[in-house]
């Protein structure tokens, strides 16, 4: 009995000695633990503390807000956590652009290879962070008549001369290209600037919701620093959903300083045989401290905005030859699916207004031409509402064509009649000259005063129907929230 006893008394001591063992260790892995997060503390706020400038995000880490071009542009990484949204403001950008966040350029040519191979390489030499500048390009071409591809153009040339610099030219130019998408089609399948436009975007992939893209014409040049400087003037708008267009200035020799203290001011629409068009933009001088202002008017020589929008509102293919009324299209479909276009403050871009045609009128049967640009016609039309564009009436007829649109129709978040009351713009048409009266608004477009430099300044945010829903569009196709996109709640 007495010898149980002992070795009852014995294992209850190698028992409380494991315990005591396993609480000791507990407490050092405990210590341990706590000495490693002090230590990340610290190396955290010894980075930041090193910013000269800061600023703050209702739900990302603090970024550094430096010069513009400067090397160590918006370094921090950025921590996604749930936000309250204010439904009588924009949506504030879900993650913070830095130096390796992509930026994709989009670029539709017809027969212009040269000028676009000297486009691409302008991109890559001027930009601060090249590698993360990824190409997609859609050229119309025939070699078999002279005609010179970009692709290989910017290869024989720009590509190497880039390269050159680098310390492994044979793994740069591999770089290069591997992030280098190129799509040639024939003549004639390029029907217009639009449609070949349409073509492209039907390609291409969209599979970050962070990734920015810039949109421009093959014959550009542009700021040195441009990625920073233009993703700089983006965060200044503060919107997710925000898109910079405006009508560049022209290439010029001393473009750099030449236009230094200027903007130009991109605001409202005249009527063409029918069509709106965007009014020819203006100079004005800018002034210190200026941001961002919103615009009603979308510009095919450059727009920057995230890449879901144009996964979410897809230039629409089916307009077959039409070179005016392509800007009016996209403004008001991005508007309505709760985009917001604004008019920058800094150029980054330059545009070779030289030698400027329209090659693409020549290709095609002529019979089909005229067809496919009477149904572009008609689809405006329809879209828009406006009778005298189809040579048609009845809101009917309308009705039936709406239903056809699919992706390439007006959004949800705001509508057509918002857009018209907001931007006081009548399209040309009775229709919605009388709408504008009903709601004791005037026209303003051509046949008055016109668009003043004041209108679009003073132009305010149009709240959108479900903040919800226009905040989860911005993941759409993003295979890292397929599950779970960021919680968010509207106040």
């Amino acid at each position: 009995m007495r010898k149980k006893q002992q070795q009852d008394k014995t294992e209850s001591e190698r028992a409380a000695s494991k315990s005591s063992s396993f609480f000791t260790m507990g407490k050092l892995n405990f210590l341990m633990l706590g000495c490693l997060l002090v230590a990340s503390a610290i190396m955290v706020l010894l980075r930041v503390e090193n910013m000269p400038s800061m600023e703050h995000h209702p739900y990302s880490m603090p970024i550094r807000a430096n010069d513009p071009g400067s090397s160590s542009f918006l370094q921090l990484e950025v921590r996604r956590q749930p936000v309250a949204l204010d439904a009588t403001k924009p949506v504030p950008p879900h993650s913070i652009p830095n130096s390796s966040t992509p930026i994709h350029l989009v670029i539709s040519a017809f027969r212009d290879g040269p000028r676009c191979a000297r486009t691409l390489g302008f991109a890559l030499m001027k930009a601060r962070n090249p590698d993360r500048i990824f190409f997609e390009v859609m050229q119309a071409l025939n070699l078999t008549v002279g005609d010179i591809s970009c692709e290989s153009e910017f290869k024989k040339n720009q590509l190497k001369e880039f390269c050159k610099k680098r310390p492994d030219m044979a793994s740069c130019e591999k770089s290069v290209l591997q992030r280098f998408k190129v799509w040639t089609i024939p003549l004639d399948h390029g029907m217009g600037p639009a449609h070949q436009r349409g073509l492209l975007n039907q390609e291409r992939t969209f599979d970050s919701s962070d990734a920015m893209c810039i949109t421009t014409d093959s014959h550009m040049d542009f700021l040195p620093g441009w990625d920073n400087v233009t993703s700089q003037e983006w965060l200044k708008a503060n919107n997710e959903f925000g898109v910079l267009a405006v009508y560049p200035f022209a290439m010029a020799e001393n473009q750099t300083t030449a236009y230094a203290d200027n903007y130009v001011d991109l605001c409202g629409y005249t009527i063409e045989n029918g069509v709106p068009r965007g009014k020819q933009g203006s100079f004005q001088n800018r002034k210190e401290g200026a941001k961002p202002y919103f615009t009603m008017n979308w510009a095919a020589g450059f727009s920057f905005h995230r890449c879901h929008a144009d996964s979410n509102v897809p230039v629409d293919v089916n307009l077959k030859w039409v070179f005016t009324g392509e800007e009016f299209d996209r403004a008001v479909r991005l508007w309505t699916h709760g985009y917001d276009i604004y008019l920058p403050q800094v150029t980054t871009v330059y545009h070779d207004y030289g030698n400027a045609h329209q090659d693409f009128w020549q290709f095609g049967d002529a019979q089909q031409r005229e067809k496919d640009q009477e149904n572009s016609r008609k689809r405006l039309s329809a879209l828009f509402r406006i009778p005298e564009l189809a040579h048609e009436s009845g809101e009917a007829t309308f009705a039936k064509e709406e239903q056809d649109f699919g992706r390439f129709g007006l959004g949800q978040q705001r509508t057509l009649e918002q857009f018209v009351e907001w931007s006081h713009f009548d399209m040309g048409s009775k229709k919605w000259r009388s709408h504008l009266s009903s709601k004791n608004l005037t026209a303003v477009d051509e046949h008055s005063k016109g668009y003043d430099i004041s209108f679009c300044n003073e132009l305010k945010y149009v709240p959108v129907k479900d903040m919800k829903a226009l905040w989860a569009s911005a993941f759409n196709g993003d295979p890292h929230y397929i599950h779970a996109i960021p919680p968010v709640t509207v106040l």
